[in-house]
């Protein structure tokens, strides 16, 4: 019984101190600035690894509605189609 009044979880867990880095004010007031467009464009040495996602990016932004249109057009006419098929089936068996 002594021991569970001597336990308080509270008291006995210390957090972890996290020391993160603090940036540099100018890091977050400066803007970056170029000397050329071909500077722009290099990105430093990222400018493949920048411009590439960019591009995949916008790649998968057009190509998302355009798949997403033609998915509903083809849903569309199959759901016609089954229709149709349906109402020529029930047709002809009320014939019988």
């Amino acid at each position: 019984m002594q021991l569970a009044s001597t336990l308080n979880p509270a008291q006995d867990i210390q957090p972890l101190p996290l020391s993160l880095p603090i940036p540099h004010s100018s890091f977050l007031t400066d803007p970056m600035y170029w000397n050329s467009f071909s500077e722009f464009l290099a990105m430093g040495t990222h400018g493949i690894y920048v411009w590439g996602s960019v591009g995949v990016m916008v790649l998968l932004m057009v190509l998302e509605p355009v798949l997403l249109v033609r998915g509903q057009k083809s849903l569309v006419a199959r759901l016609k189609r089954q229709f149709r098929a349906e109402k020529t089936d029930r047709s002809t068996q009320s014939r019988r």
